[in-house]
């Protein structure tokens, strides 16, 4: 998603932009598949993951990762304090020592638990 040097350039935004409007715009199972989403909300972090996801599957692809989704946050929802905490402290240190995680999405505090619990499971 980014280079080696930092976080994503502008000119890697607007082209992960334009593709997600692209395949959104062309293909009538993936619209089926977010219907239920606000699609213009979307950050160009989700951009990027339902176009990894459709590269992988195609709206079906896209369809297990959102069933997922719907998985992941009945997790977080349900975790206790302790295990807050247990996410929290593995995810720093999963950050803490890789420079591609970093790179990749930046400043870490301007991820969610979910975002969080999802790169480590």
């Amino acid at each position: 998603m980014s280079d080696d040097d930092g976080p994503m350039t502008d000119e890697q935004q607007k082209a992960i932009h334009e593709q997600f409007q692209m395949i959104y715009e062309k293909d009538p199972e993936l619209r089926k598949a977010l219907e239920k989403s606000d699609v213009a909300s979307f950050n160009i972090e989700e951009k990027y993951s339902i176009i990894e996801a459709y590269m992988q599957g195609g709206a079906a692809g896209l369809q297990i990762e959102l069933e997922d989704d719907e998985e992941d946050e009945k997790a977080v929802m349900d975790m206790s304090e302790e295990e807050i905490a247990v996410v929290e402290a593995q995810f720093a240190k999963l950050y803490a020592a890789d420079p591609e995680l970093q790179s990749a999405i930046g400043q870490a505090s301007s991820l969610t638990l979910l975002q969080k619990y999802q790169i480590l499971v």
